[in-house]
């Protein structure tokens, strides 16, 4: 039960990521420091490297335009309460949500065939042919957020629910 430490606080991050698409450090940090304390005092491995595990996945994002730096702290703040490998399925799930969104927002849009399809035919010559294909994607802006930008921390909090009631239901709480 003590993942909902992180939980709680994730409510009204998704709340601010969705409604201004900012996740404030004054929310993360406290989460980060609290879970890594907590890791630490309990000879908690497995958070640690929750932890490691979802900076690195997401700062390697973050390095290419693909998340802003609050989701990469969100990211590492669920890692390190988590903990590894339960991390995987909560980044898993809020990455799914994330893109059905986007793709239906971008449909919605009438930017599906613009924006998608050439993405996806590059993944799919690469996953189907084994062959490289140039990777076509739109240049993101060199500032602010782009205007069809999908608020991922929003999807990440969720993800991290569905797993934690997975769990909870499952009996195998963390």
């Amino acid at each position: 039960m003590e993942v909902l430490a992180c939980l709680v606080p994730g409510v009204y991050v998704a709340y601010t990521d969705w409604t201004n698409r900012i996740i404030n450090n004054y929310i993360t940090f406290p989460m980060i420091i609290l879970g890594l304390a907590y890791a630490l005092l309990t000879k908690n491995s497995a958070g640690l490297w929750g932890f490691v595990f979802a900076i690195g996945i997401l700062g390697f994002m973050y390095l290419k335009n693909g998340v802003g730096g609050g989701d990469v702290k969100l990211a590492g703040a669920f890692g390190v309460w988590f903990g590894f490998p339960n991390i995987l399925y909560v980044l898993l799930i809020g990455s799914i949500l994330s893109f059905i969104y986007g793709a239906i927002t971008l449909a919605r849009k009438g930017k599906w065939g613009k924006t998608m399809r050439p993405f996806l035919t590059s993944i799919w010559i690469k996953a189907a042919y084994n062959r490289s294909a140039p990777l076509h994607v739109n240049k993101l802006p060199d500032e602010g957020i782009h205007e069809d930008a999908v608020p991922y921390g929003t999807f990440l909090v969720i993800g991290a629910w569905v797993w934690f009631l997975f769990l909870f239901i499952k009996g195998g709480l963390i």
